[in-house]
Protein backbone atom coordinates (compact mmCIF):
# COMPACT_ATOMS: atom_id res chain seq x y z
CA UNK A 1 0.00 0.00 0.00
CA UNK A 2 1.06 3.79 -0.36
CA UNK A 3 2.53 5.08 2.94
CA UNK A 4 1.07 8.44 1.54
CA UNK A 5 -2.11 7.17 1.78
CA UNK A 6 -4.39 5.90 5.39
CA UNK A 7 -4.73 1.95 5.72
CA UNK A 8 -7.07 -0.10 7.98
CA UNK A 9 -6.46 1.84 11.23
CA UNK A 10 -8.17 -1.21 12.99
CA UNK A 11 -7.37 -4.71 10.95
CA UNK A 12 -9.76 -6.69 13.43
CA UNK A 13 -12.54 -5.02 12.32
CA UNK A 14 -14.95 -6.73 9.79
CA UNK A 15 -14.41 -5.87 6.87
CA UNK A 16 -17.80 -3.88 4.80
CA UNK A 17 -17.83 -3.53 1.12
CA UNK A 18 -19.16 -0.48 1.85
CA UNK A 19 -22.06 1.28 2.82
CA UNK A 20 -24.19 3.08 -0.48
CA UNK A 21 -25.65 6.19 0.56
CA UNK A 22 -29.27 6.78 -1.95
CA UNK A 23 -32.40 8.67 -1.63
CA UNK A 24 -35.43 8.44 -3.45
CA UNK A 25 -36.19 11.71 -4.99
CA UNK A 26 -33.58 14.93 -6.09
CA UNK A 27 -32.67 17.36 -2.83
CA UNK A 28 -32.85 15.22 0.12
CA UNK A 29 -29.61 15.88 1.14
CA UNK A 30 -28.09 12.19 0.69
CA UNK A 31 -24.77 13.65 -0.63
CA UNK A 32 -24.47 16.46 2.26
CA UNK A 33 -25.26 13.03 4.45
CA UNK A 34 -22.60 10.95 2.59
CA UNK A 35 -19.90 13.52 3.41
CA UNK A 36 -20.56 14.16 6.55
CA UNK A 37 -20.58 10.63 7.20
CA UNK A 38 -17.12 10.28 5.81
CA UNK A 39 -16.42 13.17 7.56
CA UNK A 40 -17.52 12.06 10.96
CA UNK A 41 -16.06 8.31 10.69
CA UNK A 42 -12.33 10.19 9.71
CA UNK A 43 -12.42 12.50 12.69
CA UNK A 44 -13.51 9.28 15.08
CA UNK A 45 -10.27 7.73 13.69
CA UNK A 46 -11.35 5.04 11.22
CA UNK A 47 -9.72 5.89 7.43
CA UNK A 48 -12.29 6.41 5.00
CA UNK A 49 -12.82 6.33 1.37
CA UNK A 50 -15.68 8.51 -0.17
CA UNK A 51 -16.61 7.25 -3.58
CA UNK A 52 -18.70 9.26 -6.06
CA UNK A 53 -21.38 7.23 -7.42
CA UNK A 54 -23.44 9.55 -9.03
CA UNK A 55 -22.00 9.41 -12.51
CA UNK A 56 -25.02 11.38 -13.90
CA UNK A 57 -25.33 13.90 -11.43
CA UNK A 58 -22.03 14.54 -9.58
CA UNK A 59 -21.81 16.91 -6.83
CA UNK A 60 -19.43 15.92 -4.31
CA UNK A 61 -16.31 17.67 -5.92
CA UNK A 62 -17.82 20.57 -6.10
CA UNK A 63 -19.21 20.74 -2.26
CA UNK A 64 -15.46 19.86 -1.33
CA UNK A 65 -13.38 22.04 -3.39
CA UNK A 66 -11.60 19.24 -5.10
CA UNK A 67 -10.61 18.47 -8.67
CA UNK A 68 -12.94 16.35 -10.76
CA UNK A 69 -11.08 16.32 -13.94
CA UNK A 70 -10.28 12.35 -13.72
CA UNK A 71 -12.24 9.53 -11.12
CA UNK A 72 -14.06 6.82 -11.35
CA UNK A 73 -15.48 6.75 -14.59
CA UNK A 74 -11.45 6.59 -15.85
CA UNK A 75 -10.83 3.75 -12.85
CA UNK A 76 -13.86 1.66 -14.55
CA UNK A 77 -12.83 1.81 -17.83
CA UNK A 78 -9.28 1.62 -17.73
CA UNK A 79 -7.53 4.71 -17.98
CA UNK A 80 -6.74 5.31 -15.11
CA UNK A 81 -5.06 3.32 -11.68
CA UNK A 82 -6.79 4.46 -8.36
CA UNK A 83 -4.03 6.13 -6.83
CA UNK A 84 -4.06 8.59 -9.59
CA UNK A 85 -7.59 9.50 -8.73
CA UNK A 86 -7.62 9.50 -5.03
CA UNK A 87 -7.19 12.75 -3.67
CA UNK A 88 -6.52 13.70 0.04
CA UNK A 89 -9.31 15.81 2.25
CA UNK A 90 -8.88 15.45 5.87
CA UNK A 91 -6.86 13.10 7.69
CA UNK A 92 -7.74 9.62 7.09
CA UNK A 93 -10.25 10.41 4.33
CA UNK A 94 -9.82 9.69 1.03
CA UNK A 95 -12.16 10.78 -2.22
CA UNK A 96 -12.91 9.57 -5.46
CA UNK A 97 -14.73 11.70 -7.58
CA UNK A 98 -16.65 10.80 -10.63
CA UNK A 99 -14.61 12.05 -13.31
CA UNK A 100 -15.82 12.55 -16.58
CA UNK A 101 -19.63 11.37 -17.17
CA UNK A 102 -20.28 8.46 -18.74
CA UNK A 103 -22.96 7.35 -21.54
CA UNK A 104 -23.43 4.65 -19.92
CA UNK A 105 -23.57 5.08 -16.32
CA UNK A 106 -25.53 1.29 -14.80
CA UNK A 107 -23.45 -0.44 -17.23
CA UNK A 108 -19.92 1.03 -15.52
CA UNK A 109 -21.54 0.57 -12.26
CA UNK A 110 -22.73 -3.00 -12.33
CA UNK A 111 -19.33 -4.04 -14.20
CA UNK A 112 -16.79 -6.45 -12.48
CA UNK A 113 -14.37 -3.73 -12.54
CA UNK A 114 -16.67 -1.81 -9.73
CA UNK A 115 -17.26 -5.15 -8.04
CA UNK A 116 -12.93 -5.48 -7.47
CA UNK A 117 -12.44 -2.02 -6.61
CA UNK A 118 -15.02 -1.85 -4.30
CA UNK A 119 -13.39 -5.24 -2.76
CA UNK A 120 -9.42 -3.50 -2.97
CA UNK A 121 -10.62 -0.54 -1.01
CA UNK A 122 -12.54 -2.56 1.33
CA UNK A 123 -9.30 -4.40 2.41
CA UNK A 124 -7.21 -0.95 2.41
CA UNK A 125 -9.84 1.44 4.44
CA UNK A 126 -12.15 0.76 7.50
CA UNK A 127 -14.87 2.19 5.65
CA UNK A 128 -16.52 3.06 2.36
CA UNK A 129 -19.01 5.40 1.55
CA UNK A 130 -20.57 5.74 -1.70
CA UNK A 131 -23.00 8.42 -2.96
CA UNK A 132 -25.21 7.10 -5.17
CA UNK A 133 -27.91 8.95 -7.39
CA UNK A 134 -31.72 9.18 -6.22
CA UNK A 135 -33.58 5.38 -6.67
CA UNK A 136 -36.22 7.20 -8.64
CA UNK A 137 -34.15 8.94 -11.04
CA UNK A 138 -32.16 5.97 -12.68
CA UNK A 139 -31.64 2.17 -11.65
CA UNK A 140 -27.76 3.12 -11.06
CA UNK A 141 -28.16 2.76 -7.24
CA UNK A 142 -30.50 -0.14 -7.19
CA UNK A 143 -27.21 -1.95 -8.69
CA UNK A 144 -25.18 -0.20 -6.65
CA UNK A 145 -26.82 -1.69 -3.81
CA UNK A 146 -26.28 -5.50 -4.63
CA UNK A 147 -22.23 -4.58 -4.83
CA UNK A 148 -22.22 -2.59 -0.94
CA UNK A 149 -23.12 -4.69 1.88
CA UNK A 150 -25.57 -2.11 3.34
CA UNK A 151 -27.65 1.26 2.13
CA UNK A 152 -28.80 4.16 3.96
CA UNK A 153 -31.83 5.60 2.85
CA UNK A 154 -31.97 9.68 3.18
CA UNK A 155 -35.55 10.49 3.83
CA UNK A 156 -36.01 14.42 2.95
CA UNK A 157 -38.61 15.48 5.20
CA UNK A 158 -41.26 17.61 3.37
CA UNK A 159 -39.53 16.67 -0.03
CA UNK A 160 -40.06 13.06 -0.78
CA UNK A 161 -43.63 11.47 -0.52
CA UNK A 162 -44.79 9.01 1.62
CA UNK A 163 -45.47 6.64 -1.76
CA UNK A 164 -42.04 7.39 -3.12
CA UNK A 165 -40.08 6.48 -0.04
CA UNK A 166 -42.03 3.31 0.04
CA UNK A 167 -41.60 2.21 -4.07
CA UNK A 168 -38.13 3.22 -3.19
CA UNK A 169 -37.70 0.31 0.08
CA UNK A 170 -40.19 -1.21 -2.45
CA UNK A 171 -37.06 -1.43 -5.50
CA UNK A 172 -34.57 -2.18 -3.09
CA UNK A 173 -36.22 -5.09 -1.17
CA UNK A 174 -36.78 -6.44 -4.98
CA UNK A 175 -33.30 -6.22 -5.99
CA UNK A 176 -31.81 -7.96 -2.73
CA UNK A 177 -30.36 -4.63 -1.14
CA UNK A 178 -30.03 -4.66 2.00
CA UNK A 179 -31.36 -1.50 3.63
CA UNK A 180 -29.41 -0.32 7.25
CA UNK A 181 -31.38 2.23 8.22
CA UNK A 182 -32.89 5.65 7.19
CA UNK A 183 -31.90 9.29 8.06
CA UNK A 184 -34.45 11.73 8.26
CA UNK A 185 -33.03 15.36 6.81
CA UNK A 186 -34.12 18.71 6.90
CA UNK A 187 -36.47 18.18 9.89
CA UNK A 188 -38.48 20.96 11.49
CA UNK A 189 -35.99 22.85 13.99
CA UNK A 190 -38.21 24.23 16.26
CA UNK A 191 -41.15 23.50 18.48
CA UNK A 192 -41.45 20.65 20.92
CA UNK A 193 -42.95 18.08 18.51
CA UNK A 194 -40.52 18.92 15.58
CA UNK A 195 -38.89 15.52 15.85
CA UNK A 196 -42.16 13.53 16.51
CA UNK A 197 -43.88 15.50 13.39
CA UNK A 198 -41.30 13.27 11.09
CA UNK A 199 -40.98 10.49 13.09
CA UNK A 200 -44.43 9.61 12.90
CA UNK A 201 -44.66 10.64 9.55
CA UNK A 202 -42.65 8.33 7.97
CA UNK A 203 -42.84 4.98 11.62
CA UNK A 204 -45.53 3.26 9.13
CA UNK A 205 -43.54 3.02 5.71
CA UNK A 206 -40.78 1.41 7.74
CA UNK A 207 -42.61 -0.74 10.06
CA UNK A 208 -44.59 -2.23 6.45
CA UNK A 209 -41.34 -2.35 4.94
CA UNK A 210 -39.28 -4.37 7.90
CA UNK A 211 -40.97 -7.71 7.57
CA UNK A 212 -40.10 -8.06 4.03
CA UNK A 213 -36.62 -7.92 4.70
CA UNK A 214 -34.50 -10.79 2.99
CA UNK A 215 -31.07 -12.16 2.39
CA UNK A 216 -29.59 -12.72 -0.46
CA UNK A 217 -26.15 -13.88 -2.52
CA UNK A 218 -24.30 -10.94 -3.61
CA UNK A 219 -24.54 -12.89 -7.43
CA UNK A 220 -28.65 -13.19 -6.92
CA UNK A 221 -28.77 -9.35 -6.26
CA UNK A 222 -26.39 -8.10 -9.16
CA UNK A 223 -28.53 -10.36 -11.40
CA UNK A 224 -31.71 -9.22 -10.18
CA UNK A 225 -30.47 -5.53 -10.35
CA UNK A 226 -29.41 -6.18 -13.88
CA UNK A 227 -33.11 -6.78 -14.45
CA UNK A 228 -34.56 -3.78 -13.24
CA UNK A 229 -32.03 -2.14 -15.54
CA UNK A 230 -32.71 -3.87 -18.73
CA UNK A 231 -36.71 -3.63 -17.86
CA UNK A 232 -36.52 0.18 -17.71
Amino acid sequence: MDPARPGRSHPHRAQHLGRLITSSVLGEGKSTTATNLALTLAETGFTVCLVEGDLRRPRVMDYMGLEGAAGLTEVLVGRAEVEDVMQPYVTNMRVIGCGQIPPNPSELLGSNAMSQLMERLANEFDYVIIDGPPMMAVTDSAILSTIADGTIVVVGVGIVRRDELQRTLNDLDRVGGNVVGLVANRLPVKGPDAYRQAYEEYRETVEAHAPQRRSRSARSRRRRARNVADST
